[in-house]
């Protein structure tokens, strides 16, 4: 009966394995050592060791090796075995040590340690340990600082111990500084996949707080979902973002085309019984800050995106009144917002404010550098405005707002024409004039143009102005996109080009 060729095969390779003497294998191991290379002699050890699976040395020199490889956990598996077989082999146990004390393994650290007599590891294990010990009494003490600084020292010699990063990153939340406590549960998500809770919070963060959807969505699906599929809070909350992000993506579309009443009914729902985008994310947050995942110190900046969208549509659309909570959000969450100082000026210009306005303005051409061409014009015309209300204010000699219909100024001159004809008693020939002159603008639309932008056509002094109708070019939900090499830009970062008639032009990262 003649035996398959690949088991044929298997029993030649044993009687060849068997022939072999296991020192001709530590020779050749010993051989790519001095050359660097590692992963031949880690295929000579393990050849080594299939032969004479007792020589606790060759178990020991394999694991050294391993752990040069970088495979820390594969190496404690050879330095246990190795401890088993001979426990008083110090090496073994100085290395295993080293190992357990990286993991934040103190008491069994130290036991390695003092049984090998490696008083110098002692001592670090007993740093370590102290350390983190003062760090987890700062936290409980509500010295996010001590903690942050006591939890780095013992992370400096535990590096692979979650506990550790998610001590710090907790310190570091509550600091606000958000994006190093990312980093620190990056490292204990990777440390330890089935923490479902790490996976949770760090995606939360990424979100709401640093406005990167796309990292969210990938923590979830990419690295708690695949470690488990069935994992409910990550799949809930996958689902959750996933539908945020989906609307977002539709008001980014419809903000770039200027549907404003389209993107208006996602942002703020299309009737008081439906909820809009905008009250979903801050009814998010707020749940996020009262399960303590989020504080007051956190950006919002995912939340302040959304208020910014609200505040624009309702603003091109000529609706201060619904823009301004929107707005004054805005303002509130991110007090550099262009977008919202924009529209918040633009308001006030209406209600003839225009000293307010101007310091809206003022501060929004600070922060843009005084490179934004539509911010300096508005700034322009609020001063031209401002200088003009000191003189003649034709509307208010007509009596009507300055957004009144033609329809309305022509009433009000008739009216006020009868009321100070200088025929009539108590009329006034100077009055009259004024009047005449009101309505000489006012009921010109070009004219009347002109003057609303704080040229005012009668006065000789006055020079004609240009533009400053429009918004800094562009939208608020501007997509998250990668710069130059991959490198990403800073969400929120304003473009140069300018857009006619748009609001600032903002990166939204959806």
């Amino acid at each position: 009966m003649l035996l398959p060729r690949q088991l044929l095969l298997s029993l030649l390779a044993t009687l060849a394995l068997a022939d072999k003497p296991v020192q001709s294998y530590l020779d050749s191991a010993g051989s790519f050592l001095s050359h660097g290379r590692l992963a031949d002699a880690l295929e000579q050890y393990d050849l080594a060791i299939a032969s004479d699976p007792s020589n606790y040395l060759t178990i020991f020199k394999r694991g050294a090796t391993k752990l040069s490889l970088g495979r820390a956990n594969a190496a404690l598996a050879d330095f246990d075995a190795v401890v088993e077989m001979k426990g008083d082999y110090a090496p073994a146990r100085v290395q295993r040590s080293k190992l357990l004390l990286q993991k934040g393994r103190w008491e069994d650290a130290t036991s390695d340690a003092e049984h090998a007599k490696a008083k110098d590891v002692v001592q670090r294990i007993r740093e370590a340990e102290t350390a983190a010990l003062n760090a987890r009494k700062a936290s409980e003490k509500g010295d996010w600082e001590g903690c942050v600084v006591n939890a780095g020292i013992a992370i400096g010699y535990a590096s692979q111990d979650p506990g550790l990063r998610i001590l710090r990153a907790k310190c570091r939340l509550e600091k606000g500084d958000v994006e190093e406590s990312v980093s620190d549960l990056t490292h204990a998500t990777a440390l330890e996949p089935s923490d479902a809770r790490s996976h949770v919070l760090m995606a939360n963060l990424l979100f709401f707080s640093l406005d990167e959807p796309a990292r969210a969505i990938s923590q979830l699906g990419m690295k708690c979902l695949h470690y488990d599929p069935d994992q409910k809070d990550c799949k809930k909350l996958w689902r959750g973002l996933k539908k945020m992000e989906k609307n977002a993506a539709k008001v980014r579309n419809f903000l770039d085309g200027r549907g404003w009443n389209s993107a208006v009914k996602i942002l703020a729902g299309s009737n008081a019984e439906e909820a809009g985008l905008v009250k979903e994310v801050r009814e998010a947050v707020e749940g996020l800050r009262k399960d303590g995942m989020l504080n007051e110190r956190c950006p919002v900046r995912y939340l302040a995106q959304v208020e910014e969208g609200a505040c624009q549509a309702y603003t091109e659309l000529k609706k201060p009144k619904l823009a301004a909570p929107y707005c004054d959000a805005a303002l509130k969450l991110k007090p550099d917002s262009i977008v919202a100082l924009f529209a918040k000026a633009d308001a006030l210009l209406a209600e003839e404010s225009f000293d307010e306005a101007i310091v809206m303005l003022n501060k929004a051409n600070d922060i843009s550098g005084g490179g934004n061409r539509q911010v300096l014009e508005k700034l322009q015309r609020a001063q031209r405005l401002l200088k003009q209300s000191k003189k003649r204010d034709y509307y208010k000699i007509l009596g009507v707002s300055r957004d009144a219909t033609q329809r309305e100024i022509k009433s009000a001159y008739r009216k006020k024409s009868k009321e100070f004809h200088p025929d009539k008693a108590g009329g006034s020939d100077a009055k009259m004039q004024e009047i005449n002159a009101a309505w000489e603008i006012l009921g010109d639309e070009e004219l009347r143009a002109r003057y609303d932008n704080g040229d005012d056509p009668n006065d000789p002094e006055g020079q004609q102005g240009g533009g400053g109708n429009g918004f800094p070019g562009g939208n608020a939900f501007q997509g998250f996109r990668q710069g130059p090499g991959g490198q990403q830009q800073y969400f929120f970062r304003q473009q140069q080009q300018q857009q006619g008639g748009g609001m600032p032009n903002f990166h939204f990262k959806f």
